[in-house]
């Protein structure tokens, strides 16, 4: 990559622009009991833009964003379904800049690799009114991923956050189509701002094997934190993060348990976090 300083500011800052996809996915419907739901998908992202406190873009340094991860739903009772997201293997690279004419090195690069923060849940069916079923949502974050490292390529936030959400799940049928929202209130400490969290889903079904999603999500922060929390320079949880996100999903089911799925995600409405297209793959298996 080439860099040239009079053009470009050199941001050592990493950040995700989709955070907690899998949590954020309206799914207002439980599992029934012993039945279960499990996704192994790789997310990808790489990114040359920021958008900075205000919402405006600058240039950074092209850092990618590469994890591996594991989300299981299993059902306890037909009302009450635990659920966990285990992001085991996260890679995060900082590309190497050099000056465009002379050639000389400015910064050598740097990547990291390692476990990511996790979250666990409950979801609990509150009511069910004909083809509507209100639930409600307990969420643990678990800081499991590394929160200090030179460059601030971190792969946690070093803080155990607590989600409360309500999801609302519509059937239409006899038409082969779904709808789910969901609001929720995230609690951070550590001098991170607390969140509200929302999220759309709408879900069609054109075939027996097939399902397409369109879904729509983002983090409103309350700035309600200290000032001097910036996340590690701008880290992986930045503080104050703000985006609405939006994207397809495609899911093919290969045989009754077993299907792949492909998904593109972007953002607006951004700020502390980066400005890039997400794309994810994944296989996923039921019973």
């Amino acid at each position: 990559m080439q860099f040239n300083p009079d053009k470009k500011k050199f941001f050592v800052i990493i950040v995700l622009f989709f955070l907690l996809n899998a949590q954020l996915s309206a799914v207002g419907w439980p599992q029934k009991k012993g039945r279960a739901w499990f996704k192994l998908s790789t997310q990808i992202t790489v990114a040359d833009e920021f958008y900075e406190p205000g919402g405006h873009k600058v240039p950074i340094t092209t850092l990618g964003d590469y994890t591996t991860s594991l989300y299981g739903e299993y059902g306890i009772t037909d009302g009450l379904t635990v659920f966990a997201y285990i992001p085991f293997f996260k890679r995060i690279t900082l590309n190497r800049l050099e000056g465009e004419t002379s050639g000389m090195e400015f910064f050598p690069g740097d990547e990291v690799n390692g476990f990511a923060d996790s979250d666990v849940g409950l979801r609990y069916r509150l009511a069910g009114l004909g083809a509507t079923v209100i639930s409600g949502t307990f969420l643990l974050g678990l800081p499991l991923g590394n929160d200090n490292q030179k460059n601030g390529l971190y792969t946690g936030d070093g803080e155990m956050n607590r989600m409360l959400a309500l999801e609302v799940g519509h059937s239409f049928h006899p038409a082969a189509m779904f709808a789910t929202l969901t609001l929720g209130f995230n609690n951070r400490v550590n001098g991170y701002s607390d969140e509200i969290r929302y999220g759309f889903e709408l879900g069609y079904s054109p075939g027996a094997r097939w399902l397409l999603i369109f879904r729509a999500g983002g983090i409103e922060p309350l700035r309600n934190g200290v000032d001097e929390t910036k996340g590690g320079s701008g880290g992986l949880f930045a503080n104050n993060q703000q985006y609405l996100s939006f994207g397809p999903e495609i899911n093919y089911r290969i045989t009754e348990q077993v299907g792949i799925s492909l998904s593109a995600t972007s953002a607006t409405h951004a700020e502390n976090v980066v400005s890039a297209v997400s794309y994810g793959v994944g296989v996923f298996y039921s019973y």
